[in-house]
């Protein structure tokens, strides 16, 4: 039991880790492309 509620605790952080990868790098990309149309 304890090893299941372990395996969903860490993918379920890993997940949140994505997101918040994901989030970043979509503004990343989202700021890139306004300089682009300054330049």
């Amino acid at each position: 039991m304890e090893y299941i509620v372990g395996m969903v605790a860490s993918s379920f952080r890993e997940c949140k880790i994505a997101l918040i990868l994901h989030e970043k790098i979509y503004r990343f990309i989202e700021y890139i492309e306004r300089w682009e149309k300054f330049l």
